[in-house]
């Protein structure tokens, strides 16, 4: 059940029905007033997302729905009236959303309560890919999109996105299952070069993650040692890093497990010619 946020009654729907007759407003009204609050009870969405992919097997449903909607669309006039009532009504709630600083505030607050309920990614993730399989997108399209998300970051405090980070590609299930894509898909060229150097300089000492990976704090380490030296060596391509902020970040995360990580730049194995006289050095120092 949810609570109306005006008079605090319990309802498995916050209807347009109750406000007007209860409150004398409109449902934009009270989403205007109240973006945080939840519309329905969790018990009534799963059932209608239950009933909804029930009917949508059904090919009779869907070639009926079709039908109706090709026809409602093709009256005179209404494709236009409908679009147009549509932008005026979205333009009104974004232009009060980009005027108040603590309205949007609490959108971005709602957005993140609610994508912290259990289950909410992975039920959004499979309807996602259910629905955009086999669909493209125009450039345009594919632009406003990233235009879109880039916005909705930017209004993130630093807090705001570090936790959406750590609920996202940073957690330790998103790490997990990149480290396993990793060790399926085998080394890249740098990464086979560097292992063929490490594993032949120094036999037994290092063990590459698409062997054995391992995770350390929040991280998956390319190699790491097998001994109580406790070193890790990391193969970063200036393509996907940032030099120096990278670089700084991952060795202090690393030191603070007590861990000793080496960084590599090289975008090619002949990098690792290079910087091999460097890296032998550097582990020399720590053993």
């Amino acid at each position: 059940m949810v609570k109306c946020r005006l008079c605090g009654l319990s309802f498995n729907q916050i209807t347009n029905t109750h406000l007007q007759y209860a409150h004398g407003i409109s449902l934009l009204d009270y989403w205007e007033k109240f973006p945080e609050a939840p519309m329905e009870s969790e018990t009534l969405h799963d059932l209608r997302s239950k009933n909804s992919t029930e009917m949508w097997k059904d090919q009779d449903f869907r070639n009926r729905f079709s039908r109706i909607i090709s026809e409602v669309w093709d009256r005179p006039g209404y494709r236009e009236e409908t679009t147009k009532a549509m932008s005026v009504g979205l333009l009104k709630v974004m232009a009060k959303v980009c005027a108040d600083p603590e309205h949007s505030r609490m959108l971005s607050e709602a957005q993140i309560r609610r994508w912290a309920m259990p289950g909410a990614r992975e039920r959004q993730g499979e309807t996602l890919s259910k629905a955009l399989s086999g669909c493209t997108f125009s450039p345009d399209h594919i632009k406003n999109l990233s235009k879109a998300q880039k916005a909705r970051w930017a209004r993130l405090t630093p807090e705001e996105v570090k936790a959406e980070m750590e609920r996202g590609i940073n957690s330790p299930e998103a790490r997990r299952k990149a480290a396993e894509t990793n060790s399926q898909g085998g080394p890249n060229t740098t990464e086979s070069m560097l292992w063929e150097f490490l594993s032949e300089k120094y036999p037994g000492l290092f063990i590459p993650h698409w062997v054995e990976p391992e995770q350390i704090g929040r991280r998956w380490p390319d190699f790491r040692s097998t001994n109580r030296l406790k070193i890790v060596i990391e193969s970063f391509g200036s393509n996907w890093h940032t030099f120096s902020r990278t670089e700084e970040e991952i060795i202090s995360e690393y030191k603070k497990l007590g861990w000793t990580c080496i960084v590599v730049w090289a975008n090619s194995p002949e990098d690792i010619i290079v910087e091999w006289p460097t890296l032998v050095k550097r582990i020399q120092e720590v053993m």
